[in-house]
């Protein structure tokens, strides 16, 4: 007969004690995931990894004011790459050799289960259920102690190519702000989970939550993974700002008018009243004119 896997008497019972906000003088333990929660591995070989966007500013916040250590499902050597995104010491390293798995469950998908009394002997009782913190994507795997996680959501590198955007570690800071003063942490989890309410949600910046770290195999960095341009998806409600459109100017093309004026008509006839005069002339070019004109009369009347 299986064994029913549940929270023992004593857990549920110090998870029922109050908690209350005080100045810590002693670091809470917290344990980190790694795949699916700090970073995304690749599948094809020799690719690598993505780490988390945020994940260098949740670094530097944890190992400020948190005991870290690692405990990872995965085989010796995966963890061994996936742990060179961590700059300081950890203060330990576990891997899927601390799961007491027989060969067929070790090299199988066995669905693994992280008890912290392991941790908590491990550190001859130096930590319990009122100072550990385990970060994880998966909540089956704390089925013995259940208000110790942090249940993040799963961090998949392939969400952010396709448009998607994460703020995750940014969020847990803001609960981790809080919950490192807290006198007992499986109280307070268990009151106020961190994916409940809005008390933890972040602004989203598109551009830094889609930069994603990408390491090789050997832990190196090759480069940050960018996406130049948004795409609005079906879900996504706010309206991006286009660029305004540069508005043709109308520039009213000025073109020359041409005066043409009225042909002037030789004419022998010339008139003393000016207003039937089509073109007007200056005095003396009309005194001239007419002189021109009587001389030319002159010479056409007939010979007496």
């Amino acid at each position: 007969m299986q064994l029913l896997k549940q929270p023992s008497e004593e857990y549920l019972r110090i998870s029922e004690e109050p908690s209350h906000s005080s100045q810590q003088t002693k670091k809470q333990l917290l344990i980190l995931d790694l795949n699916g929660t700090l970073i995304s591995r690749l599948k094809t070989n020799g690719r690598g990894y993505y780490a988390r966007p945020h994940y260098e500013q949740f670094l530097e916040f944890i190992f400020k004011h948190f005991t870290v250590m690692v405990w990872s499902s995965a085989r010796q050597q995966s963890v061994q790459m996936m742990c060179k995104i961590f700059k300081q010491p950890l203060e330990l390293v576990w891997n899927r050799n601390h799961f007491e798995l027989d060969r067929n469950q070790f090299y199988g998908k066995t669905e693994t289960i992280k008890d912290l009394n392991k941790v908590w002997h491990h550190f001859s009782n130096q930590y319990g259920a009122k100072s550990t913190i385990i970060l994880d994507d998966t909540d089956s795997k704390l089925v013995y102690q259940p208000y110790n996680l942090i249940h993040v959501k799963t961090f998949d590198f392939k969400d952010i190519i396709e448009g998607a955007t994460d703020n995750e570690l940014l969020r847990v800071i803001r609960y981790l702000d809080v919950l490192r003063l807290q006198s007992n942490v499986a109280s307070f989890i268990r009151n106020n989970p961190f994916n409940a309410g809005k008390d933890y949600e972040i602004i989203t910046d598109y551009k830094l939550d889609a930069a994603m770290v990408h390491y090789n195999k050997k832990g190196h960095i090759i480069q940050m993974f960018k996406r130049p341009k948004r795409a609005l998806s079906d879900d996504d409600h706010t309206e991006e700002k286009q660029p305004a459109k540069k508005k043709k100017k109308n520039k009213k093309q000025k073109t020359k008018s041409t005066v043409i004026a009225p042909p002037i008509v030789a004419s022998t006839d010339i008139y003393d009243d000016d207003d039937d005069v089509k073109i007007p002339l200056r005095p003396q070019t009309k005194k001239k004119l007419k002189s021109i004109v009587n001389n030319i009369k002159q010479k056409k009347k007939p010979k007496a």
